[in-house]
């Protein structure tokens, strides 16, 4: 008796598991009457921003001499990057590393590395040849990347989604002509997300060295957004 009892209720929680998932696919398709589409929109501009990554390493048979000729490095690096207009602000850590280096044998230890890595951020992108070699003359022997980016990203965002709105539109009269109805008004509408995709970045990281003599040249800055919309239908 005991075991029947166990089976029923068992039967009875997937019934009602499977009941609740049903429910849930059908919350999610449209009401009937409607017409669900997603849309997309896109806005270009030119980046604002860019930050150099940049940096010192130092090695040494000893942790804390490769540390102290890493500091007085870094220390001329970040008054470079000051004496060039970028303020304390745009300046940050973003890489610090203390690690052996080893001989022959893989527990023998001959000296340390230090790398300290810092990124600089500038709004002068006119001038980022200049950073650069400023930079490089301080002292510094690790150039990873130059990136751009836009700093304040909310009207493009605004402009994107209207954008990404008109699109579903166009999407939703195409499918309504195509099964002989018409377009109502907006039920519901939700943003799905923004993206943004920056102009290729410079990355030196595997090209040490040519930081100096590389062109710098920078492309459109591409913000986009995605919306779903729910129209009625006319009949």
């Amino acid at each position: 008796m005991i075991v029947a009892r166990t089976l029923l209720a068992l039967v009875l929680c997937a019934g009602a598991l499977a009941s609740a998932q049903a429910q849930s696919r059908l919350s999610s398709l449209p009401a009937a009457g409607t017409i669900r589409v997603e849309g997309a929109g896109s806005v270009e501009t030119a980046p604002d921003r860019a930050t150099v990554s940049a940096g010192v390493a130092t090695e040494a048979a000893d942790a804390d001499a490769a540390l102290a000729e890493n500091n007085a490095t870094t220390a001329r690096l970040i008054q470079a990057a000051r004496d060039f207009g970028v303020p304390a602000d745009g300046i940050a850590t973003s890489r610090f590393d203390v690690s052996p280096r080893y001989g022959n044998s893989s527990s023998q230890i001959i000296g340390y590395r230090v790398t300290n890595t810092l990124a600089i951020t500038t709004e002068d992108l006119g001038r980022i040849g200049e950073l650069l070699n400023d930079l490089i003359g301080a002292g510094a022997n690790v150039i990873q990347s130059v990136q751009f980016s836009v700093s304040d990203q909310t009207g493009f965002r605004n402009e994107a989604l209207g954008r990404a709105v008109v699109d579903a539109r166009g999407r939703a009269e195409a499918l309504a002509d195509a099964a002989e109805v018409s377009l109502g008004s907006v039920v519901a509408i939700d943003t799905v997300g923004y993206g943004a995709f920056g102009p290729p970045g410079v990355d030196f990281s595997t090209r040490p060295g040519v930081a100096e003599s590389v062109p710098i040249e920078i492309g459109p800055y591409r913000i986009t957004a995605r919306a779903t919309v729910i129209f009625a239908i006319n009949r």
